[in-house]
């Protein structure tokens, strides 16, 4: 049991099917499945003791057996206990179902916010920079595009999206809500018993899978915004790759530790399957720099360098691996992961936006004559 927390128990304590990171010693919620503490019992009897100590010990194995004491303990035994466990006290769970929970929150908030734009029911002012009615105009936006007077203007009002730019934003926030709050309920479920566990932690894989996929639609349709066919060639190979990955992490024998690297790989060159697309994409455009600064491509890079460097702390074990027992409640390595995650997505939503605006801001400017002249420069750079 964990000093000073009756909830709690060290790692040696737990079932084996719940020891999956040796390095965190402490703060780990008693599954409703775990046996309760039996004290030692006392050693035999030796042989050449005396008649009267063998006769008295005889006598005491033919009386009843007694029911053998057991320490109080407390057990997640029910999905309350295990709810209640996200409030009540710290443990070695708490950032990672706190992390998710709130991000799966803010991730809500923003689509509430996005819809209520789209509705014409949002306010000019502070929340302008969110709109997808509006657009800050400056160099960063379209570079050497604009005139003098237009660069001076705070904001442009824009077309409004079309049915696939509402579509594919909204795919990305969705996804992303899915994702964190499969994870928060995975987090705060693993403690009931091995079943429960197994099936949630299948869940919080399918919404990994769901997030990698809902990401890298929104980006084909910008990053390939001039190129249709190659854009959905890319799209049906990413919701390809999706299903085999949600495939591997619905099978039972890949939730295992044992298959800990199988799963990183699996998300790796599904995250992966993303950057072949942004490649070809400045590939046809050839110049590679203008493409960077204007379709946010470096925030999708960026995004994706945090998802993998979150993973291989997640399979390293770093850092508790070079100080077990220090990160036990904060600092652990699916603790940084989440973290990673929740960066990568805010990075990610950073790049769909930068990527809309360009291209509607073109077509507010210029039109169809515009946008079809922007695309015969990239697709023909000399």
């Amino acid at each position: 049991m964990t000093i000073g927390n009756p909830y709690l128990v060290e790692f040696e304590e737990l079932p084996v099917w719940a020891q999956d990171n040796a390095y965190l010693r402490r703060g780990y919620r008693r599954p409703g499945d775990a046996p309760p503490r039996v004290p030692e019992k006392a050693p035999p009897v030796p042989e050449k003791d005396s008649g009267l100590r063998r006769r008295t010990t005889a006598a005491a194995s033919a009386a009843p057996a007694a029911a053998p004491d057991t320490e109080p303990t407390y057990r997640h035994d029910t999905y309350y206990q295990c709810w209640r466990s996200v409030w009540d006290y710290w443990h070695n769970e708490t950032v990672n179902i706190h992390t998710h929970m709130i991000g799966a929150v803010i991730a809500v908030f923003l689509l509430v916010l996005q819809l209520v734009d789209l509705s014409g029911l949002l306010p000019h002012g502070p929340w302008a920079p969110y709109s997808l009615l509006t657009f800050p105009v400056h160099t960063n936006v379209l570079p050497s595009t604009v005139s003098e007077d237009l660069v001076m203007r705070q904001s442009q009002t824009m077309i409004p999206p079309d049915a696939a730019d509402q579509v594919v934003l909204t795919i990305f926030l969705v996804s992303a809500i899915i994702c964190l709050t499969c994870s928060a309920t995975f987090h705060t479920l693993a403690c009931h018993s091995q079943p429960v566990a197994k099936s949630i932690n299948r869940l919080d894989y399918v919404g990994i899978v769901v997030l990698i996929v809902g990401s890298n639609i929104p980006a084909l349709r910008y990053g390939l915004y001039c190129h249709p066919n190659v854009h959905h060639f890319y799209l049906s190979m990413i919701l390809l790759w999706g299903m085999l990955a949600m495939y591997t992490v619905v099978q039972p024998k890949y939730a295992t530790p044992k298959f800990r690297p199988v799963r990183a790989g699996v998300f790796v060159a599904l995250g992966l399957s993303g950057v072949a697309p942004i490649l070809h994409g400045v590939y046809l455009s050839g110049r590679s720099e203008f493409v960077f600064s204007t379709l946010g491509y470096k925030y999708v890079v960026w995004s994706g360098a945090m998802y993998i460097f979150g993973t291989l702390l997640y399979v390293a074990h770093i850092p508790e691996r070079f100080a077990p027992g220090t990160f036990d409640y904060i600092g652990a390595s699916h603790q940084l992961f989440h973290t990673c995650v929740l960066i990568a997505a805010m990075l990610h939503l950073a790049a769909l936006r930068h990527s809309y605006i360009f291209w509607h801001a073109v077509e507010t400017t210029t039109g169809d004559v515009g946008r079809e002249a922007v695309c015969r420069a990239l697709t023909n750079w000399p």
